[in-house]
């Protein structure tokens, strides 16, 4: 069997975290996965169907398996957009909530066969993600406004190494390689959006009209720790300005 589990603390209550899994109308405004953002359709009764839907076409589909409400869920997990020769056997999802007086801790398991593997790379790429939605949109409420940032570049995996260093980012999804034409970072804290970094056959040949900003406590130390990561000064520019493996311009500061 393979797993995966991934933890979130939400200032929340049981019922309202409750309430954001196992209703179409929340769902619909945190579950980003893979095709867009998804409504869930259940009675949530044991035995009961269980559909993810992005509008009326059905994405994700499984049986509700156990309910403890607001406590424990479990589903059967099985992912219809991709062509029915490619779909994986269906695997599990556990949902648990436990009270740490103001905070929720969530905590959310996938399991499956080892031959599961395009719903384990799935997860693993929009689990992080769905996770830091739900806890801006119960603390907020409001859903996340920025939700990604797009590089473009000619490496994907060498850029997203880079900048998963440089701001302590992580990976969503197994470690990148260098086929791989979209590869995406996420804020551990869930607090920044998602950095992405998709291959285009263009090279970058003028000036970027975007550029990030990096706050850090000792900007000098930094900036040493970013040139051996592979970062650039850019020359004519002030000490703080630097390019990134494929010449995009930062500032480091204070």
């Amino acid at each position: 069997m393979a797993n995966q589990t991934y933890t979130a603390y939400m200032h929340t209550t049981p019922e309202r975290l409750w309430d954001a899994l196992t209703t179409p109308e929340q769902t619909v405004r945190y579950f980003d996965f893979m095709e867009g953002f998804m409504a869930v359709d259940s009675s949530w009764t044991p035995g009961s169907p269980v559909t993810y839907r992005v509008g009326e076409v059905a994405q994700i589909e499984g049986r509700v398996i156990e309910v403890e409400r607001p406590a424990r869920l479990v589903t059967g997990f099985s992912l219809l957009y991709y062509p029915e020769e490619e779909r994986d056997t269906p695997s599990r999802m556990v949902w648990e909530i436990a009270p740490i007086g103001e905070v929720c801790n969530l905590t959310v398991t996938w399991s499956g066969e080892e031959a599961a593997g395009q719903t384990a790379r799935d997860i693993g790429i929009c689990m992080p993600s769905i996770l830091a939605n739900l806890k801006i949109l119960l603390e907020t409420g409001r859903p996340r406004l920025i939700k990604e940032i797009v590089f473009d570049c000619a490496d994907p995996a060498r850029l997203s190494v880079f900048w998963a260093a440089a701001t302590g980012y992580v990976m969503q999804g197994p470690p990148p390689t260098p086929e791989d034409n979209f590869v995406a970072t996420a804020d551990p804290h869930g607090v920044g959006p998602e950095l992405a970094f998709q291959r285009v056959p263009e090279h970058k040949v003028v000036k970027n009209r975007v550029h990030f900003d990096l706050r850090v406590d000792d900007p000098a130390t930094e900036i040493e720790r970013l040139l051996t990561l592979g970062a650039r000064r850019a020359h004519g520019y002030p000490h703080g300005v630097l390019l990134d493996p494929e010449g995009n311009e930062f500032c480091v500061g204070g």
